[in-house]
Parts: C-alpha cells; sequence; structure tokens
C-alpha cells in the first residue's frame, strides 16, 4: 500500500506501493574497537520500471539514505517513477560511530577499513547485494541502471566509473568532493 515519510523541510513525501528491504553486510570490529558493518536500504516499487538507481551518499555518509532517488529540486524521486531505488552508509554510522574526542562523525576514519568503504569499498558490493534483491524480487535483474550523486554521491559516481564502469548504464556524479577520504 502507499506511504508517506517525513519531508527534510517539514510536511511529508507521498510513496507509491513498494517493499523496503534493509540489508546488513561485513559486520566486524574495527582496530579502534567500534562496530563497523555496511548498512543499506532498498526499495521496490509495485509499479517497476524495470530500472535500477543506486542513490549516492553526502558528507561523511554514516547514514542509510532514504532511498527515495532525489533527482532535483521539484521534480519527483526515482521511486514515484518506478525505479527501484538503493542506498547505503559506506560501512559506519554516524549516531554509533562518533567520538567527540576523535573528530565526532569522523572518527570512524581512524579504522583502515572503515576509511576504505567510505572511500569506495563499501559500493561495489552494495550494488551486487541491490541487484541480487532485484533478481530474488522481480524475478529478473534491471533492463537499465544509472547512479546519481552530488559531492561525496559524486565522488562515489567517478569511483565507479573508474573501477566498475560495467556497474551502471549511466552515471551522474555532480560537483564531485574527490578529496573526501582523506
Amino acid at each position: 500500500k502507499d506511504s508517506t515519510i517525513p519531508a527534510p523541510m517539514g510536511g511529508s513525501i507521498k510513496l507509491p506501493a513498494h517493499c523496503e528491504v534493509t540489508g546488513t553486510m561485513r559486520e566486524r570490529q574495527g582496530i579502534d574497537g567500534q562496530h563497523y558493518a555496511i548498512r543499506f536500504r532498498i526499495r521496490l516499487p509495485e509499479a517497476w520500471n524495470q530500472r535500477f538507481f543506486f542513490q549516492g551518499g553526502g558528507g561523511t555518509n554514516g547514514d542509510i539514505g532514504d532511498a527515495l532517488g532525489m533527482i532535483s529540486s521539484g521534480s519527483p524521486n526515482a521511486l514515484s517513477l518506478g525505479y527501484a531505488v538503493v542506498s547505503q552508509d559506506s560501512g559506519h554510522d554516524n549516531a554509533r560511530n562518533t567520538v567527540p574526542e576523535r573528530g565526532g562523525t569522523v572518527a570512524f576514519g581512524f579504522d583502515p577499513q572503515a576509511r576504505a568503504e567510505y572511500g569506495g569499498a563499501s559500493l561495489k558490493p552494495v550494488a551486487d547485494a541491490a541487484m541480487a534483491v532485484l533478481a530474488a524480487f522481480y524475478g529478473r535483474k534491471p533492463e537499465r541502471s544509472y547512479f546519481v550523486g552530488c559531492s561525496k554521491g559524486g565522488q562515489e559516481g567517478m569511483y565507479f566509473a573508474q573501477r566498475h564502469p560495467e556497474v551502471f548504464d549511466g552515471i551522474v556524479a555532480t560537483a564531485p568532493g574527490f578529496s573526501l577520504p582523506r
């Protein structure tokens, strides 16, 4: 059935009928004693247009994201247009992995694996997991797949373009933050 979620600036966003799946992979304890895992959310619309949308992250990530597929302000989101949408947290959780005396939400950077996952190592495993969920849920892979991101998401798009260009039919990487993993 249709549902609504809170909008970032107040109000609510009406969502089409869909199934929401959350997943966790690569759970581990870091060298800093913190618990880490890559978490993702995928929304599977009932009226699927046979397309897949990987939603880029923002800032330090650390948040699983809404998996709505924002395209631009004022336009319908990708989920409302029939896309299956995935978002992910880059392998750390801002609520769990924040250490005020070590930089707050960037404290994950003291763990080499968490830093690598933020730098891009979390992306392909999440894309692969999302494709497997799509195949299981719909009984087929998508006809087309896209990545869209800005800033940190733009860096993620460039990572995919350079290291895994075979994953997507199109990548929109705007204002990429190239030095973010440092």
